[in-house]
């Protein structure tokens, strides 16, 4: 409902006929106050209108199952910063709550879940929402994404089961309002969303088995493009730094992608992370280019989804994630912030001849990185560089969501190169790493 006003101006130019708004107090409470509006050709229904025109209807209203159903699109970021609909059928929502049923979880009707992943992404809808009301529990929904509330939530609901990211565990480490809380009852803590730096790990596990929890954090992995999840770290297949093993009709395994042909690797020999699963997404909506690049036929008969992740899995199974073929700097509370939006928006000023951004450590959390912007300006404007930045972050404000503008700007005469003359933002991150390292001291 608070959304609704934002895409008025563009409502007649969609080709929608009726849009659904929905209050979620409404939507949980009987209230016969029915709302009709209408925004140029567009019928706009409230939640109670919406239910009332189906109440006029009678007779049998079950649903034929149909195989590869589309049910929902959750957008993401791609490689250049543009958005992507990854288009998700029910059988792929319906497969991630079937592999955690079995994999030895022990999930009961008469456990709590406590959702704090927003549902507009895979891992709140799939994870957070249609697992544990297929199992029958009661679901906790959070409507805010507020990381350092976490404690109090736990406090409140007593929860046997959540799954966030990993800034929700360094909140429930230095809380003091979960002192006498007993964890002898949960079932799955989980993280995802991003690697788990192991100190943070360690102390996670630490703080569990203090409060009585009979199991260490569970750490997943997955995609988008995959439900979210693909692997996770069941049972006695949870090393430190590990995300698991697969589910058990995944197929994980790793990949030498850098030529011309694509080619299996080893154990323990890192290449690109590639998963072949029946939870995977149909396409990127309207987007068969895209789809192509990462959606591909491999030698032995499968469909690959090609995740853009470096990694390598051992003789047990576990695999273990070691860097990011894309260049997405992902923050401290899992928020991911693409390098092209910022860059095209600062090379777009007069003063700039090119922008790079680059990862560096949020010296403020346990494990994260923020963007930082590397500038190289036009020679009419060397020694001008307070002059210009002050221009540079005043763009920035404006033409940025808050979370991806930059924390640090950094202005070079050249970029560091490869030997074949690409910019080299391996070396420039961990130049840039040291330095920021430094300064923390």
């Amino acid at each position: 409902e608070d959304a609704l006003p934002k895409i008025y101006p563009i409502l007649n130019d969609t080709g929608l006929k009726k849009i659904v708004k929905i209050s979620a107090t409404n939507s949980l409470v009987d209230n016969d106050v029915e709302d009709i509006d209408y925004v140029g050709n567009v019928v706009v229904n409230n939640y109670n209108s919406f239910i009332g025109i189906g109440k006029q209807f009678e007779g049998d209203t079950q649903a034929d199952y149909i195989p590869n159903r589309p049910v929902v699109i959750e957008h993401t970021g791609g490689t250049t910063g543009t958005p992507k609909g990854v288009l998700l059928s029910n059988d792929a929502i319906n497969m991630i709550a079937y592999h955690f049923m079995i994999s030895g979880l022990k999930f009961d009707r008469d456990q709590k879940w406590l959702n704090i992943m927003p549902p507009f992404i895979a891992y709140g809808v799939g994870n957070g929402l249609h697992l544990p009301l297929a199992v029958g529990m009661c679901v906790v929904a959070v409507p805010k994404f507020e990381p350092d509330k976490i404690d109090e939530l736990i406090a409140m609901y007593q929860p046997n089961n959540f799954t966030g990211v990993p800034i929700h565990y360094e909140s429930i480490i230095k809380s003091n309002k979960l002192d006498g809380i007993d964890f002898s009852k949960w079932v799955l803590p989980g993280v995802g969303g991003d690697t788990m730096d192991i100190e943070l790990e360690k102390e996670a596990n630490d703080f569990l088995k203090r409060h009585n929890s009979k199991t260490d954090v569970i750490k997943g992995y997955g995609l988008t493009e995959v439900c979210a999840a693909a692997c996770v770290t069941f049972g006695n297949a949870n090393e430190l730094g590990s995300v698991g093993i697969p589910f058990m009709r995944n197929n994980i395994s790793i990949f030498d992608t850098s030529g011309d042909e694509i080619r299996e690797l080893g154990y323990n020999e890192r290449g690109e992370i590639c998963i072949s699963s029946p939870s995977r997404m149909l396409e990127y909506y309207n987007n068969k280019k895209e789809t192509s690049n990462v959606l591909k036929r491999h030698s032995d008969g499968n469909l690959w989804m090609h995740s853009g992740d470096v990694g390598y899995m051992t003789e047990d199974g576990l695999i273990y994630i070691g860097g990011r073929t894309k260049r997405i700097i992902v923050r401290y509370d899992g928020f991911k912030i693409y390098p092209f939006g910022i860059e095209k928006l600062i090379n777009s000023l007069d003063e700039v001849e090119a922008c790079k951004v680059v990862a560096i450590p949020d010296i403020n959390h346990v494990q994260g990185n923020l963007p930082q912007a590397n500038i190289i300006l036009k020679p009419e404007y060397f020694g001008k560089e307070e002059e210009v930045l002050m221009k540079i972050i005043d763009v920035c404000n404006k033409g940025l969501a808050e979370y991806v503008i930059p924390t640090d700007y950094n202005f070079i005469k050249e970029f560091p190169r490869t030997p074949i003359g690409k910019v080299d933002y391996v070396k420039m991150e961990e130049d840039n790493k040291k330095k920021v390292l430094r300064r923390k001291k």
